[in-house]
């Protein structure tokens, strides 16, 4: 039977787990990224996969990155597979996985298979607040983050071991692994419409201007990256973007307002010359497990 895994992601952690995914069903490890120019996506494959990290769900947005979505949309007779999902979060993956439940019925399919990762570790509210009021550095211990991401990995391994995950997604039997109860549902739900008014605030100060519509100012928060003078424009920027929204002209990258917010170009830069704003609350922290051949999938680097 043959399997497809389709995966992004920006810091090694989702690749890490669809490597995994990829090993256990014998299947073809795909990047989301290079699909991005076809028109419409067809599959061979009996089973397939998609591995993607969770973006912006604590803000009442659907939790799948905008390019995947249109991806997705983009695909042709997903009817007739068997569809399956990882995601990756820091902590909250909300209704992520229900939402692309809900866009893939749209197909005419729907997801048979599912389960969410804790990858990340977020900066805690005490460190933010501290940070926001009192104007205290973000910092943190990098081994012992190399660490901590050990372990979860690890109990991402225990957990597919313990459910059988993979075995039954071999059996093409439904493993849906991130239903919630009702109570919960409502309480969630309640609690993401409050989280979604300060994000909107501050992602119209980060793309200065204003309106309602998230992906939007998601693209133009861009604008609020800023560049030190440690840049001496050696592109991996602009190679490491999954929607190619960095140029380089003049030596120097250039925003093209199209921006995912997956911090890519954040965390990867060699001389950590790229910050600003939009990236003070993200740790630079990839994946100690992967190298820039890896996220980049280029024997060349």
């Amino acid at each position: 039977m043959k399997a497809e895994i389709y995966y992004f992601s920006s810091t090694g952690n989702t690749l890490l787990l669809a490597r995994d995914g990829a090993e256990r069903l014998k299947a073809q490890l795909i990047p989301l990224s290079s699909l991005q120019s076809l028109h419409f996506i067809s599959s061979q494959a009996d089973i397939i996969g998609f591995y993607f990290p969770v973006y912006h769900a604590t803000f009442n947005e659907p939790g799948i990155p905008y390019f995947i979505r249109d991806i997705i949309k983009s695909f042709r007779g997903l009817r007739d597979k068997y569809v399956f999902a990882v995601c990756a979060h820091n902590g909250m993956p909300a209704f992520t996985l229900d939402n692309l439940d809900r866009l893939l019925k749209e197909k005419g399919a729907f997801l048979a298979g599912g389960m969410d990762v804790k990858m990340g570790i977020p900066y805690g509210t005490k460190e933010k607040t501290a940070h926001l009021l009192a104007d205290q550095p973000l910092t943190f211990d990098r081994e012992a983050e190399a660490v901590q991401r050990e372990s979860l990995i690890n109990q991402y391994r225990a957990r597919a071991e313990r459910s059988g995950f993979y075995e039954r997604i071999h059996r093409r039997e439904t493993c849906r692994l991130w239903k919630r109860t009702a109570l919960s549902r409502l309480l969630l739900g309640g609690i993401l419409k409050v989280q979604r008014k300060p994000a909107l605030d501050r992602y119209r100060e980060l793309a200065h201007f204003g309106g309602d519509d998230f992906r939007e100012l998601t693209r133009f928060a861009d604008r609020s990256f800023t560049l030190s003078g440690d840049c001496n424009g050696c592109g991996v920027c602009e190679r490491i973007c999954p929607v190619h929204n960095i140029e380089i002209s003049r030596d120097v990258p250039h925003w093209q307002h199209r921006c995912e917010n997956c911090f890519a170009c954040f965390q990867w830069c060699p001389v950590e010359a790229i910050g600003g704003r939009v990236t003070e609350y993200e740790k630079r922290f990839h994946q100690p497990a992967l190298t820039l051949k890896d996220i980049l999938n280029d024997d060349s680097v």
